[in-house]
């Protein structure tokens, strides 16, 4: 009897290591960062270095800083956008990121700056697919689909705010299905990392997703406003073709960098009052004082080269 029982045992073993009625072994999933598509870490000593997509093998391109008014740049580690329209930084989007298959998690780092916001600040947008934005009273908010722009239906809103001038970091997962259920996990940390919390949303009727995906922007208004109030820095933005798990988030290191103070061009006190000699002195080109003994000292000119 003892004998059976131990052939019986083996068979049982052999069976589970094999794997039952032919279903294969669960194997544990990779890696995340086997799962990135974009990586947009800031890191390099030329700005083309910082700005490029760090997924080796990607079709979708480096960042893109446009500045109008020459007020947004990258630096060693970070990126600043400033609140002014027409501001931003911005990459096409390819098919590796339009092929994901229903499941993505995006993650970026960033601090918000300016007190007194007078709209809607656009902190990241995947183009027809996901809104990441803060509000006047600093709360964070995602909208979904190809219409987030403008349909308010697709909103969810996280309800504890935020603090300006302080890093913030943010997860949001995706799962989604043909018909236009979407669930989303939202994922905050204001300690580097450390520690999550946690917000779960559910949509319906949501049009577009990834597959419509063609650009990604970060701070760029949606709409036609002069100045939202709402400048960003950023370290740190990537997109996973899988859902990442709450201890996989934790994992994720971004280097800390020392912001340098934005550069802006001094302005002349307009309450001080002109001085008339400095105005002359900068304008005057030729002079004739008629002083002198003799008549040579009297015609002759006091002039001053331009540069």
């Amino acid at each position: 009897m003892k004998r059976k029982s131990s052939w019986i045992s083996l068979l049982l073993a052999v069976l589970i290591c094999g794997g039952i009625a032919g279903r294969p072994l669960t194997v544990s999933s990779a890696s995340p960062d086997e799962h990135l598509v974009l990586h947009y870490d800031f890191q390099g000593e030329t700005d083309e270095e910082r700005l490029a997509n760090k997924v080796g093998g990607s079709d979708s391109g480096s960042l893109t800083v446009t500045s109008p008014g020459a007020l947004s740049y990258v630096r060693e580690g970070y990126a600043f956008v400033h609140s002014a329209k027409g501001e931003y930084i911005s990459a096409e989007l390819g098919e590796d990121v339009r092929s994901i298959q229903r499941n993505a998690t995006m993650f970026v780092a960033f601090r918000a700056e300016g007190n007194s916001p007078s709209s809607v600040g656009d902190i990241a947008q995947i183009g027809g697919t996901v809104r990441l934005a803060i509000d006047t009273n600093n709360k964070l908010f995602t909208r979904m689909g190809s219409k987030f722009a403008s349909d308010a239906a697709t909103q969810k809103v996280v309800q504890s705010p935020v603090s300006r001038d302080a890093w913030v970091w943010v997860a949001v997962t995706i799962q989604y299905d043909e018909a236009g259920n979407v669930t989303e996990q939202f994922f905050l940390s204001t300690d580097e990392g450390a520690t999550w919390s946690v917000s779960e949303f559910t949509m319906s009727g949501v049009e577009g997703m990834l597959a419509s995906a063609q650009e990604l922007l970060l701070g760029k208004v949606s709409r036609g406003i002069d100045d939202r109030g709402t400048s960003f820095y950023y370290r740190d933005f990537r997109l996973y073709d899988r859902v990442l798990t709450q201890e996989e988030l934790t994992e994720i290191e971004v280097p800390a960098v020392e912001i340098e103070a934005p550069v802006t061009p001094p302005t002349e006190d307009p309450t001080e009052e002109p001085d008339p000699d400095r105005i002359l002195s900068e304008h005057l080109v030729v002079h004739y004082d008629f002083l002198g003994n003799t008549t040579e000292e009297i015609g002759r000119a006091s002039c001053r080269e331009r540069v």
